[in-house]
């Protein structure tokens, strides 16, 4: 017979304790079966009659007399009569409308002429001719002159311009001629007439004139007593070059072979060094330091002395005797050993 199934329950004062399914279900009660609920049915009451006892109506108070309601009457929209001054004909024209008097002028001078006769008398004064595509920049040029709208200055530089930026690309003595036939129409009554004259003012209107002011006081210049601050001046510097070994070698003279040691031999040797580290790092770079060595000066030096002393048929010692703190020999033996071993 399989063993009874159990479960676990949790008592009052906390704690558990497994009992046999059966007693569980025993201890159970049954739940009540719920009973239909019958709707009470509310009958409606007897509608019964109200009387409201409402208090006796008090005697009106005697009636006060009050004077008749008077409402305002609107006048009618009228337009009002205007008095019309019949004087005047001119009394309805706008302002807007007035034609002013424009007063006549023409006597007076324009204030920038075209100038065609001035431009043609320039160019037939010139000594020299233009192409005929650049006739028209060459009157353009002349004309603005003598509307003086370009200074001297500017007009011999247009002239002098080439002819891909927009001048004529004459020689300074042809600017200069230029420059001068302009000069000569700019007369200064000339240039007195082209100022535009103000009308003469109206009768009646009181005309302002400008009175020359008393000229201003100079201003008093004092010698200050005190002592002058001293103004700060800064070095002169010179800004680094960068130079690679390989320019170092190319730019390596004379005067750096001895720096680098009290005896030829000892320089030369650390020369190459020079050499050896730029193998070790690259051969690329060694075989550029050799091409930089032969374009060096002191490598020029060391062929010059060899040349000028084959072609005079003379010894190392004889040469650099005649070479006065040029390479000496002991250097020239020293370059030559190290030429040797670099082409090794």
């Amino acid at each position: 017979m399989p063993p009874e199934p159990t479960i676990l329950v949790k008592k009052k004062d906390g704690t558990t304790e497994r009992v046999p399914l059966s007693s569980v279900l025993k201890n159970l009660k049954p739940a009540p079966e719920p009973s239909a609920a019958v709707p009470a049915v509310v009958k409606p009451a007897a509608l019964q009659a109200v009387s409201v006892n409402l208090p006796a109506r008090q005697a009106s108070a005697p009636a006060v007399s009050r004077p008749p309601l008077i409402k305002p009457v609107k006048p009618k929209d009228r337009p009002i009569p205007v008095k019309i001054n019949n004087a005047s004909s001119d009394w309805h024209t706008s302002l807007l409308e007035e034609d002013a008097p424009i007063s006549k002028a023409d006597d007076l001078v324009a204030v920038s002429a075209p100038r065609v006769d001035q431009v043609d008398k320039v160019i037939t004064s010139l000594s020299f001719t233009v192409p005929a595509d650049f006739v028209n920049r060459l009157r353009s040029l002349a004309q603005l002159r003598l509307k003086d709208v370009r200074t001297t200055a500017q007009t011999k530089d247009a002239a002098m311009r080439p002819l891909l930026q927009g001048g004529l690309a004459l020689a300074e003595p042809e600017a200069n001629e230029l420059e001068a036939a302009c000069a000569a129409l700019l007369a200064p009554s000339n240039l007195e007439a082209q100022i535009k004259r103000q009308p003469p003012a109206e009768p009646g209107i009181p005309v302002l004139v400008n009175k020359p002011s008393a000229p201003a006081p100079s201003a008093l210049f004092k010698i200050s007593k005190g002592p002058l601050a001293k103004v700060p001046m800064n070095d002169v510097v010179s800004r680094d070059v960068e130079v690679s070994p390989i320019d170092e070698i190319r730019l390596f003279n004379l005067i750096d072979l001895r720096r680098l040691g009290s005896a030829p031999a000892e320089a030369a040797s650390r020369l190459r060094q020079k050499f050896l580290n730029l193998r070790e790092e690259s051969i690329l770079f060694y075989l550029d330091s050799l091409t930089a060595w032969r374009e060096s000066p002191l490598f020029s030096d060391y062929i010059k002395f060899l040349a000028s002393a084959a072609q005079n048929n003379k010894s190392l010692a004889t040469a650099a005797a005649n070479t006065a703190g040029g390479i000496t020999p002991e250097e020239v033996l020293a370059i030559a050993h190290l030429n040797q071993e670099l082409n090794s």
